[in-house]
């Protein structure tokens, strides 16, 4: 058997909510991927006009992104889990990783991407306005 697929069994019987812990460039657009496609409705970051891990720290597990989805990743590292634990019992976390080297290369890549897409050089601060708003 695939792994993937022993780890789905284990999820199927109650379909509790999935949590990814794990920083943003840790394969979370291929675990939103493969959620999706076991019929999962997935959360990658924000979803509904919110931040999911953002409404972990309100603590409002009625928000529509907490409680219209049952997976969820990106940005996982910022969130409040001690709250996630304790609002919802049966929930699964999981800790995605991936190797710091990789990780500051991909992190500085999507950077890069998003710096370049909005008007700005790829590097340094010689741009008004960067992608997230900060101002140089």
């Amino acid at each position: 058997l695939h792994l993937s697929s022993l780890f789905f069994a284990a999820l199927t019987a109650a379909r509790d909510k999935v949590f990814f812990l794990g920083p943003m460039k840790t394969g979370t657009t291929s675990l939103s991927k493969l959620f999706t496609e076991r019929g999962y409705k997935t959360c990658h970051g924000e979803c509904a006009g919110e931040t999911w891990s953002t409404m972990t720290h309100a603590h409002k597990a009625d928000s529509k992104s907490l409680r219209d989805h049952d997976a969820f990743m990106d940005h996982g590292d910022h969130t409040d889990f001690e709250w996630l634990n304790q609002t919802y019992p049966t929930a699964r976390f999981v800790l995605n990783t991936r190797s710091l080297r990789n990780w500051v290369v991909s992190k500085a890549d999507h950077m890069r991407r998003k710096r370049v897409s909005a008007g700005c050089p790829p590097w340094g601060s010689d741009c008004a306005k960067d992608p997230h708003g900060f101002v140089s």
